[in-house]
């Protein structure tokens, strides 16, 4: 017997397309509903991208699937619809747009063939198991939902509160237990049929029409209630969670992570991630052993950072203006190359591009003019802008987010005096720095990064590391580069 793909996209198409045209291509049989929101124009695009000869793939189009909506669930119907109308397939997985097989699907193939009748899909109770990180849980249920939460906010909280007030309780039809669960899952089609021609099968949509996120309940309560002998399994798709309840997403330096993970797809993918597509897309894919729970752990202790020690953690969404650079914000040490001269920068940056554990900038805070990123453009890695106005709003974070971005390779950037005004402050606070004096000697510009401030805030901490490269070769400052850069032989500290 086969394996269904049942596939909900509707942004980043393109990548999208290419996971579909994969699986299609590999064996599966494909069926992709895509959000009626994309146009004609974007449906026939995806079409011809995913196409592969003559692979098992169909798209279709019939519902804007709103996040939070019960069109997410018809959405899902539509896309299942012609693959259960086959009698060559024993198992639907639901995937997203953003989702990522992770191993072959001749694997996936071979393990649901071995367990035939068997469901997977997290089920959770919705009020013995705190699976909803925040919001509302038992009120998705017994509360009317009838407007948007993120087209009509303000109505959304408004209904909710007078529901509440008036004492509103909606009853679940009989046999239903409030289990909530991961979107994602994959069934058996005897159990989707069942769930689709049951009796009941209008009544608990009528019902699940006015709950709020029914994709996190609608299947993970029927699954027990067409099958109360049989405990679903785990899902197969590697994901989670965050403390906010928002979904973790991976990126290109979660590969190792992944090529181990236990399941056979992941969710979410960051669209930008090129090198998980290219490895996991390749046709000739090899699996590597699996280590238990690994991305469960991680998931799991960058949870706990998060709720104990990460109140005052820098993230793009989250730069207080009084915050500073800490180690844990720029994730290891980076070098400031500085130099009186523009000569000595010309002289030298040919020299640096060779190297392969160092990511060599040019000047990040160029004063007046966008950033000198190590590839030119007006973007760099995690859509950093170049844009000096952007760049000098938040220059911690932006310092912050290009040594996160460069890892595993070292950061090192250059800085002359005119640069110095909008990063100083940071560099004299910011243990991780690695200050380089090219040909010149520290004293004079020690003095100038460490005068009087005029923030009150001004810096708490000397400079913690410095060397001085009297000869500017080549030569010496490539040695430097690749050095020990925690090694006290070879930087001054200042007392």
């Amino acid at each position: 017997m086969g394996v269904g793909i049942a596939m909900l996209a509707h942004e980043h198409l393109d990548r999208a397309a290419a996971v579909a045209g994969h699986l299609a291509k590999q064996g599966a049989a494909v069926s992709v509903h895509l959000d009626s929101a994309v146009g004609a124009a974007a449906i026939a695009e995806f079409r011809g991208a995913s196409a592969v000869g003559d692979a098992d793939l169909s798209i279709t189009s019939q519902h804007h699937a709103e996040w939070g909506r019960f069109s997410m669930i018809e959405a899902t119907f539509a896309a299942v619809s012609s693959l259960l109308a086959r009698k060559d397939i024993s198992h639907i997985c639901l995937i997203s747009g953003a989702c990522l097989p992770i191993r072959p699907f001749a694997e996936l193939a071979a393990y649901l063939a071995d367990h035939p009748e068997q469901d997977f899909i997290e089920s959770v109770p919705a009020l013995q198991d705190r699976w909803v990180q925040d919001g509302l849980v038992e009120e998705r249920l017994t509360l009317f939902h009838p407007f948007s939460h993120r087209h009509q906010p303000g109505l959304f909280s408004l209904s909710v509160e007078v529901q509440r007030r008036l004492g509103v309780h909606r009853k679940l039809p009989q046999g239903l237990q409030p289990h909530l669960g991961s979107q994602w899952w994959c069934l058996s089609v005897n159990t989707l049929r069942t769930i689709l021609h049951h009796p009941e099968a209008a009544r608990w949509r009528q019902f699940f029409r006015h709950s709020w996120i029914p994709d996190e309940s609608y299947f993970q309560m029927l699954v027990r209630v067409v099958r109360p002998d049989a405990e679903p399994a785990p899902p197969l798709h590697v994901g989670g969670f965050n403390a906010r309840g928002r979904p973790h997403v991976f990126h290109d330096d979660h590969l190792d992570l992944l090529k181990s993970a236990e399941g056979y797809f992941a969710r979410k993918i960051d669209p930008d991630a090129h090198a998980l597509y290219q490895h996991f897309l390749a046709p000739d894919l090899v699996s590597e052993p699996r280590l238990r729970c690994r991305v469960t752990t991680a998931f799991h202790a960058a949870r706990e950072e998060r709720a104990t020690q990460g109140a005052g953690l820098l993230t793009p969404a989250r730069m207080p203006a009084e915050a500073r650079i800490t180690v844990a914000d720029t994730a290891g040490p980076y070098a400031v190359l500085l130099a009186h001269d523009h000569d000595t920068l010309r002289q030298l940056k040919p020299a640096l591009r060779g190297l392969a554990s160092v990511r060599s900038h040019g000047r990040l805070f160029k004063a007046g003019a966008p950033a000198e990123f190590a590839v030119p453009g007006p973007e760099y890695i995690g859509n950093l802008p170049a844009d000096p106005v952007l760049r000098d709003y938040r220059p911690a974070q932006f310092l912050s987010r290009v040594v996160w971005a460069d890892a595993p390779q070292r950061t090192a950037f250059w800085l002359v005096p005119e640069d110095e005004a909008q990063i100083r402050v940071h560099l004299v606070n910011d243990p991780n720095a690695r200050l380089i004096f090219v040909g010149i000697d520290p004293a004079k510009r020690l003095a100038t990064l460490c005068a009087p401030f005029d923030e009150p805030s001004g810096p708490t901490l000397p400079l913690h590391c410095w060397h001085r490269l009297a000869d500017p070769r080549p030569d010496a400052l490539r040695e430097v580069l690749v050095s020990d850069w925690n090694d006290s032989r070879d930087w001054a500290v200042p007392t």
